[in-house]
Parts: C-alpha cells; sequence; structure tokens
C-alpha cells in the first residue's frame, strides 16, 4: 500500500514570510492539501490541487472542495479544465464541460477571481501541451483563484 505522501501536490513555503504554517486536510490520493499559514500579519489559508481528468469526477471534486474555502484564500494548482475559450489555442476545441459549471459557481459564490488572467485579460498563455494527430493543443489549466476582498 502507497502513502500519501509518495505522490501528489505539494507546498513549498518560504519561512522567511510565512510562519505558523499547519496543515489542515490532505487527501489520500494526493489530489488536495490545505494549509493555513501566517503571511506577514494575515491568516492565509492556501489550498493546492489536482482536479481529476473526468468531467463527473471533477464536478464533485469542485463540489466538495468548497467546504475548504473560507477566508482569506488562495487555491492553486491543475483545475484540468479550461474556463473560457481565450484559455484555449485555435488548434483546440472549447467545448462543453459539467465541471466548468461547477467550478463557475463555485467561484461565483466564494467572490474569487482568477489572478492571471485579471493581469492578463487577453493574453492567450497555456500550461498544458499536447500533439494530437501532427497539431498542438494546448490549453490553461493551471489556475491561480483568490478572494476578491475590494
Amino acid at each position: 500500500m502507497t502513502s500519501w505522501w509518495a505522490r501528489g501536490v505539494a507546498v513549498l513555503i518560504k519561512t522567511d514570510r510565512v510562519t505558523g504554517v499547519n496543515l489542515v486536510y490532505g487527501d489520500k490520493e494526493g489530489r488536495v492539501i490545505v494549509i493555513d499559514c501566517m503571511y506577514e500579519t494575515k491568516n492565509l489559508r492556501i489550498i493546492n490541487i489536482y482536479a481529476p481528468n473526468g468531467e463527473k469526477e471533477r464536478k464533485t471534486f469542485f463540489i466538495e472542495i468548497s467546504k475548504w474555502w473560507e477566508g482569506n484564500c488562495v487555491i492553486i494548482g491543475d483545475f484540468n479544465v479550461a474556463m473560457t475559450p481565450t484559455d484555449v489555442s485555435k488548434n483546440n476545441v472549447f467545448k462543453g464541460d459539467v465541471s466548468r459549471g461547477a467550478l463557475k459557481d463555485l467561484i461565483i459564490t466564494k467572490q474569487c477571481l482568477d489572478i492571471w488572467r485579471l493581469l492578463h485579460p487577453w493574453e492567450r498563455a497555456y500550461s498544458r501541451r499536447q500533439i494530437v494527430l501532427n497539431r498542438l493543443k494546448q490549453s490553461r489549466i493551471d489556475l491561480s483563484l483568490m478572494r476578491n476582498h475590494t
């Protein structure tokens, strides 16, 4: 039997600015880790995820992680779904995905922003690349989301 420490997501902390690090949760599949800490003088929750490949499993995953998404929170990782047509290359197809709706609902409910997209509203940059039938298909599926404290 493999230990959950043997695979999955991780968070590296630079200890000169972050203190009081506490592991809140880590699932056995290595798909989610939740850490509470102090960044300078503020409480911060960091959630790092690796969402499942299957749409239905991913939808359920997004619904389930919402319970950890509270307070001053940043959620980062591989979400395995492109959020907008701008997040897929011209050789790729932006198709329907049931998990996208669940993630959008979560973003709205938790009042979060896609940090990279906020800073680069029309830029096409990708975190996933694959060659299919000699065509390069790319998508941006790695996200950094943060609660909007306006």
